[in-house]
């Protein structure tokens, strides 16, 4: 599928660009680019899975975080949430 990224963040109404953690990790292993072009409620995503390494393309019909979706290789659940949320969880569980 052809993928079409925004050239700045002009166009968009939403870009965020995290990490992904695998369950019980503080380390990231995976990375996702969410963006939603201005007029349009969907989040178009663009993700390296944590898990198996996968890059791979999905829209969402959510238009801000938290968004969850499943990995089209492995099949495991993905949350794209904001790093400062998914740092403050895997830090209480550190502890």
């Amino acid at each position: 599928m052809k993928v079409k990224k925004p050239e700045s963040i002009e166009e968009c109404d939403y870009f965020l660009k995290e990490f992904l953690y695998p369950r019980g990790s503080a380390e990231p292993k995976g990375k996702f680019f969410a963006w939603v072009f201005k007029g349009e409620n969907r989040a178009n995503i663009e993700y390296i899975c944590p898990y198996c390494g996968y890059v791979g393309y999905i829209q969402l019909d959510s238009k801000r975080p938290p968004y969850k979706w499943r990995c089209e290789n492995c099949g495991k659940q993905l949350v794209g949430d904001r790093i400062k949320k998914t740092v403050k969880k895997l830090s209480k569980k550190m502890k």
